[in-house]
Order: C-alpha cells, then structure tokens, then sequence
C-alpha cells in the first residue's frame, strides 16, 4: 500500500485548518492518544508496566491520553520532563486533567525505565529544530538506554537530530511524516485519527505559517524585492500588480515599462522604483538581477519587446519568476520545460490557449508535472499544483471577475516568492490572501467595490491572518 508522506509543517497547517473548520482541536488529541493504546494493547497485550514520558507540548497531551486508556488494564506511571504543572498548551493541560493515574517526576525517570516492560515516547513532535535540550536530551539518552521496547508517538522525539529515541514502533497520525523510515522510526504504524481530507486539500488559515515575519534587525531588501517588467502597453496592469506585491509586505517594488508608460507609472506611487525597459540586455539582467523575484506579463500585450522579456526573464533560472496574462500567452511557442520555480496563473481560457486542453484539475497537474513549474488555474475555486500536491482555494465573490484581480494576484505571488517563500506555498497563500481580502471588500461594499478597494483591503487582511507571534 502506497503511504503518503508529508513535512512536518504540514500537520501544524492541518491542525489550525481543522480548528478553524470544526473548532475543538482536543478530538483530535483524544483520537491520537487512544490509537497509541489501542496500537500498544492489540500488538503488546495488557497487564504490562508501562512507562509513558511526556513533554509539556501537544505531542505529551497524546502521550497523557495514551496514558489514561492504558491505565484501565496495565500499570501506568506518567513522567512529565518539565513537571505536572508546566504543561504549555491548553490542549495539553487538558489532557494533564484527564489522567488520574501516578506521577512522579524526571528524578524517578531511570527507575521507572528499569522496571517498565514498554515505554511510550511522548516528548517531543514535529515542530522543533536542532538537538533537544535540556531535561529533553536526558530523558532521550535515558530511554534509549534502557533497551526497552519503545513506542513513540507520531515521530520519535529528536527525530533528524544527533539526539533522538530509536523505538521499536512509531505511531504516526494521518499520515507518514517526511523523513521517518524504519532505521530511524521502528516499525511504521499509520494512524487515522478522524481529521477530514478537505483540512488537506482546501486552503486556509492554516497556510498562512509559511509567511517569514520581519527580523527585529532585518534592513531594506531582506523582506522582499520583486522586479515587474509589466505596462508595456496598458500601464494599469503593472500598477495594480505593484499593489498587490506591496500590500502583502514586501520592500520593494521596482518595475521596468515602456518609454510612453514610464512617466505614468512613476508618478503613481512614490515607493516605487521605475525603469525603461533598457534595449542593453546586459544592463537589463543586471537590474532585475537585484531583485529576488520576477513577475512578467502584466499588461504587457504581445509584442517584440514583450517577448524579449519573457525569454530574459526565463533565463535567469533559478530566479523565482511569475508569468501571467499575455506572458502565459506567448508561452506555446516556447521551450519552458525543467526551469525550476516558475509560476504560472492562467485563467481558463488562457490554460486552453497554453495547452490546447480543457482547463481541469486533471489537466492543470499533468501540466504542472510534466513542465516542473507551479500552475494556478484561476476560477470560483482556484486549482494551485506543482504536480505532487494540488490544492484548491475557495471563497471570494462574483465581483472578482472585475479587471485587475488578476493581475493583483500575480503581484501578491510574486511578492510572496520574493520573500524566499517556495513558489507552491506562496501560490497557495497568494489565492488565499485575494479571496479573503474579496470578502472583506464584499462586506464593506457589496457588489461595488473596485480594484482600488481591493488593494487597501489587502493589508487588512494580512494583519487577520498573518500570526504575529508563536503559539
């Protein structure tokens, strides 16, 4: 049976996504502990001594409720690492509550550990980096020790690290977590713990972790710089993406135009670096060299000098660049296959005139995989696919079929890969941010907001969403 595998962000993406669908995260806390029981009760039997250390995160709240089910027929001690009263999650303090059983604390840890026949790792999740800590490093080396047979739950504490527990079985929830094999991991036994598939498969809040906060000391530049080779011909359209990439928090904008477009675009906005597109190609890629991303196409038309951009802006692999509108147009004629991070958006009747297809889920992955690039297939629900992974963005309202959602969209992904966010992941986001800033639109206006509204809503939106500090 083929399992599939996931990175371990995207377990703390499903949980926010599930919380924000169904609201009570501890359902699915009390569904992992009792699969470990039931893992631990069917293959090793009852009436054993059974040790379960904990940490004081959500990966200890399962370890507890692995406890209290276990407690009914074997007999059960609980070491918490940082003490009974340090648990730091709600969800966790929860699970403390419900277990009745004995407690004692990291003193008795090797004690305990010699007279168990199991113990059940419950330390530590997917979501640190580096080697474990102290008491955690203590509590690890001691577990593995004690030549015990070990069962961890969901990953083994440390797992990746130079200080991890080697059990003999892992019970993992939902699905296998990038990296885990038998060396490291025992035997892989893979939990379903009742989360739905669509907290996968649809977009969420949950996506938005992937966006890179601002360091406390970062200067101009480490946040952010997207070049736009956009306006060519209709100047609108690369004003409305530099909107879209500026709301979403970057540093700079820089965008290269025509000779006729350049006076216009550069008195729009004062925060905007603008070029003429320099008929020098040297001196050309030196300029969009200084940025992190490229977005190419917005209002651009189909010219000599548009397709001398795209084909530069292709070349300057691996770039990060976004293709959109008339670029998305000009691209049938053109080798594109294998270039890393390229991002295209069509809508469906651009993806028909891309690929001589139906604009489909289907056949939006089978692009996406077979030219190595991230497609965005616009509609009422966005299909974003790298090939491996699809997911669908929902939401929004009629009004989004106004001139220039799309093009803000590009400039919000584009933006989103200059921040060093991955082109899938900030595809994803990127629908999700304009969807959700179209509501609010929506909200406040109804059927009559414009394109000028949806720009000042977006930095609202971002301030919604966007988690401002660690949980």
């Amino acid at each position: 049976m083929h399992i599939l595998v996931m990175e371990a962000s995207e377990f703390r993406r499903a949980d926010i996504n599930y919380e924000s669908l169904f609201g009570n995260l501890y359902v699915l806390m009390n569904n992992a502990g009792k699969s470990v029981s039931e893992f631990i009760t069917g293959t090793l039997g009852t009436n054993k001594k059974i040790c379960v250390v904990c940490g004081k995160g959500n990966n200890g709240g399962d370890g507890l409720v692995a406890a209290r089910e276990l407690s009914k027929n074997n007999d059960v001690t609980v070491v918490p690492v940082e003490g009974k009263s340090r648990m730091s999650t709600l969800l966790a303090r929860r699970a403390m509550r419900s277990y009745k059983g004995k407690i004692v604390g990291l003193e008795m840890l090797n004690d305990e550990l010699k007279r168990s026949d199991v113990v059940v790792d419950a330390l530590l999740g997917t979501g640190i980096s580096g080697n474990p800590k102290y008491p955690y490093d203590l509590a690890i080396k001691e577990i593995n020790a004690s030549k015990k047979t070990v069962v961890s739950v969901d990953v083994p504490s440390g797992m990746g690290s130079e200080i991890a527990v080697v059990p003999q079985y892992t019970v993992t929830f939902s699905q296998k977590k990038d990296g885990m094999d038998e060396r490291n991991s025992g035997k892989i036994v893979v939990a379903d713990i009742g989360i739905p598939e669509q907290v996968f498969r649809f977009a969420g809040p949950g996506d938005m972790i992937y966006y890179p906060l601002p360091r406390a000391d970062s200067h101009k530049g480490m946040n952010g710089t997207l070049a736009i080779i956009g306006g060519l011909d209709y100047y609108g359209s690369a004003v409305i993406a530099a909107e879209g990439a500026t709301g979403i928090g970057i540093d700079l904008v820089r965008v290269f135009t025509s000779t006729q477009n350049y006076p216009i675009i550069g008195s729009y906005d004062p925060g905007y670096i603008v070029r003429i597109m320099s008929d020098n190609q040297e001196d050309f890629v030196d300029e969009l060299m200084k940025n992190s991303a490229i977005l190419v196409g917005s209002g651009n038309g189909m010219g000599d000098l548009a397709g001398k951009a795209l084909q530069i802006a292709l070349s300057l692999e691996p770039k990060p660049v976004v293709l959109d509108a008339d670029a998305i147009k000009m691209m049938g004629s053109r080798s594109y296959s294998g270039r890393q991070n390229m991002v295209v958006t069509p809508n469906k009747n651009e993806f028909r005139i891309l690929t001589n297809k139906d604009p489909t889920e289907e056949n939006a992955e089978r692009l996406a995989s077979e030219k190595n690039m991230v497609v965005v297939l616009k509609g009422q629900t966005d299909i974003v696919t790298n090939g491996d992974r699809t997911i669908l963005v929902d939401g929004g309202n009629p009004r989004m079929t106004m001139g220039g959602t799309g093009d803000m969209l590009a400039g919000i992904i584009g933006g989103l890969c200059s921040k060093g966010i991955a082109p899938f992941r900030a595809s994803v986001m990127g629908c999700y941010i304009l969807k959700r800033s179209s509501e609010l639109a929506y909200s406040q206006y109804g059927l009559w907001y414009n394109i000028n509204h949806l720009s000042s809503i977006i930095p609202v939106t971002m301030n919604n969403l966007v988690p401002t500090k660690k949980d």
